[in-house]
C-alpha cells in the first residue's frame, strides 16, 4: 500500500535539514564580526539557515503525494563511501586529477551497469572542470598532478 508522502523526498529533505543544522552549529564556533565587517561564520551559517529552509520546504512538499519506501541498496552505500574515502585519500598525495577520476571511478560502480569510457570522460571533464573554477581562475594552490611515491 502507497504511503501518503514521498519517502525519498522526506529522506531527502530530513538530510538536507541535518546538513543545514550541522554547518549552523559549526559556524557557531567563529566570529560573526558586525553589519560593517562581516566575519568568517556569517557565510555558514546563512547557508545553513538556507539549507535548513530548503529541507523543510522539500519535506512539506513531499506530504500529500504518495511514493513507495525505498528499497536499501547496500551496494550503492559501499561505493559511494569508497568514492569518498578514495577521493580523501589521493587529494593530498597524488593531486586533483586522479581524487575526482578515482571518486568517479568507485561511485559509478553502485550502477549495475559500468563502463569504463564513460567513467574516464566523466572524470577528465570534472577534473579540468574543477581546475578551471578552483586552480586557474581563483587561483587556490591545488596540486593537479603528482606521482607520490
Amino acid at each position: 500500500m502507497p504511503r501518503q508522502y514521498d519517502s525519498v523526498d522526506v529522506i531527502g529533505g530530513l538530510i538536507t535539514v541535518t546538513l543545514g543544522l550541522v554547518a549552523s552549529y559549526i559556524s557557531l564556533g567563529y566570529p560573526m564580526g558586525s553589519t560593517v565587517s562581516i566575519g568568517p561564520g556569517v557565510f555558514p551559517l546563512i547557508l545553513g539557515l538556507l539549507l535548513i529552509g530548503l529541507g523543510l520546504g522539500i519535506v512539506l512538499g513531499a506530504r500529500g503525494r504518495e511514493g513507495e519506501a525505498p528499497a536499501f541498496n547496500l551496494r550503492a552505500v559501499v561505493c559511494m563511501m569508497a568514492g569518498m574515502v578514495a577521493f580523501a585519500l589521493l587529494i593530498g598525495t597524488a593531486g586533483l586529477v586522479p581524487a575526482i577520476v578515482a571518486c568517479v571511478f568507485f561511485s559509478r560502480l553502485a550502477e549495475p551497469e559500468f563502463r569504463l569510457l564513460p567513467v574516464l570522460v566523466l572524470g577528465l571533464g570534472l577534473s579540468l572542470l574543477c581546475w578551471a573554477v578552483f586552480a586557474f581562475a581563483l587561483g587556490l594552490p591545488l596540486r593537479i598532478l603528482e606521482w607520490p611515491f
